[in-house]
Order: C-alpha cells, then sequence, then structure tokens
C-alpha cells in the first residue's frame, strides 16, 4: 500500500471521489483534503510533514494495504464476464467469490 493525500474532486455529481477518500482515511491510510483548503504552500507544507514523519508513512501504507483489494482488477473483469454472459450477481458471488 501507499500512503495518500487525497482531493477529492468537488463538483463530481455523486461525490464518489469523497466516499472512497473517506473510506481510506478512516481506515488510516490517507489524509483527505478539499481543494478549497490547498494552495500550493499548503500542499508542500502537507507533503513535507508526511515526509518527516516516517513511523506515520509506514503506518499509513500499511493500512492502504489492508484496506486495499490486490485482485479488484480480475474481480471486476470476471463480475463484467458473468453480467456479459447474463448471470445474476448471486450466482457470480455462489460460483467463484463465495
Amino acid at each position: 500500500g501507499r500512503p495518500a493525500l487525497l482531493v477529492p474532486y468537488p463538483h463530481a455529481l455523486d461525490h464518489d471521489q469523497a466516499a472512497n477518500a473517506a473510506a481510506l482515511a478512516a481506515a488510516g491510510g490517507a489524509e483527505v483534503h478539499p481543494q478549497s483548503s490547498l494552495s500550493p504552500e499548503r500542499i508542500a507544507a502537507l507533503v513535507g510533514a508526511l515526509m518527516d514523519d516516517t513511523d506515520r508513512l509506514t503506518t499509513m501504507a500499511a493500512a492502504a494495504k489492508s484496506a486495499g483489494k490486490p485482485d479488484a482488477a480480475r474481480l471486476l473483469a470476471d463480475l463484467t464476464e458473468a453480467i456479459a454472459s447474463k448471470k445474476s450477481i448471486s450466482d457470480f458471488r455462489k460460483e467463484t467469490h463465495a
């Protein structure tokens, strides 16, 4: 996993970036900052503070790794194939990803 400073796009219709960022932050793998609160100086300060705190970077990296799904691309491809072959989601889960 990689520690992250996340800046969700503020004008997304369904705020999916904000929700995903909040989930990773809740797991301890990221900090979330609204775009309106940032300037070049603020970003430099945030990055600098993290770079100076290797213990925090290590903790955030471990949390990000735990929160991630390393096989997400494969799962999405499998799900896409299942939907294309008109399988139900419940059948898909039972057959391959119980």
